[in-house]
Parts: C-alpha cells; sequence; structure tokens
C-alpha cells in the first residue's frame, strides 16, 4: 500500500489477509492510526498487527501496543527479527488465537523489545 489510508481501505473492504506488517510514518493515515481503526472494526478486530518504525523509545513502544500492534520492530531491522515476528504472527493466525487470548504473547513481545533496546523489563 502507498498510504495508511490505503491500508486501512484494503484491510476493510477485502479479504483481509492473516497479518499485516505496516509502518508507523505512514502518508496520510499513520499506523498508530490504522492499529485503532482495525481495532475498533468487528469483522476485522483479530488482524494480527505489526508495527514497524524508527521509534525507539519505551513511550513510543507503549503507545504502539495501546493502539492494538500485536508487535512492534524498530528499524532497521534484521532478517533474524522478522522472521521471528512473522513466524510468530503465522503460527498465532494458524492456531486462530483471538485478541481477547493474546495478552500474555504482547507482554512477552514488549519485554522482548524491551530487551533488544537495553531498557528495563516489565
Amino acid at each position: 500500500m502507498s498510504d495508511g489510508a490505503m491500508a486501512m481501505m484494503f484491510l476493510t473492504l477485502h479479504d483481509p489477509p492473516d497479518f499485516a506488517i505496516m509502518d508507523w510514518e505512514m502518508p496520510k493515515v499513520n499506523g498508530i492510526k490504522v492499529c485503532d481503526h482495525v481495532r475498533s472494526n468487528p469483522d476485522i478486530k483479530d488482524l494480527y498487527l505489526i508495527l514497524l518504525t524508527a521509534r525507539t523509545s519505551k513511550e513510543d513502544m507503549m503507545e504502539g501496543y495501546r493502539s492494538g500492534a500485536d508487535d512492534f520492530l524498530t528499524k532497521p531491522v534484521t532478517v533474524t527479527d522478522l522472521k521471528v515476528s512473522v513466524d510468530k504472527a503465522a503460527e498465532i493466525t494458524k492456531r486462530k488465537i483471538l485478541l481477547t487470548s493474546r495478552k500474555d504473547i504482547r507482554l512477552d513481545n514488549i519485554n522482548i523489545y524491551l530487551q533488544r533496546n537495553n531498557l528495563p523489563l516489565i
């Protein structure tokens, strides 16, 4: 997609993918607003969302998770980190783990992010 508005339209109007990777900074609508939109739409609220960003603060990471992101990757993203996130997303969607059951997975993802960035764990 070329911008966040197109991503929202695509995810809403078409048969959505199992998961989506989106940048925080996108033209027209940012990734945080796309996450909010997905989580507020009953038809796609269980979509697994990976937020990609150059932002590295703990506050930004928490804002990403509060908006509904399931995983949060900071740029530059290594192939290993991307593979781990995509494999996790594929497993969760394959097992059809609903958003309401992902709390522990999200906490693990938060702590992984904090470890990668040498920040205190939750």
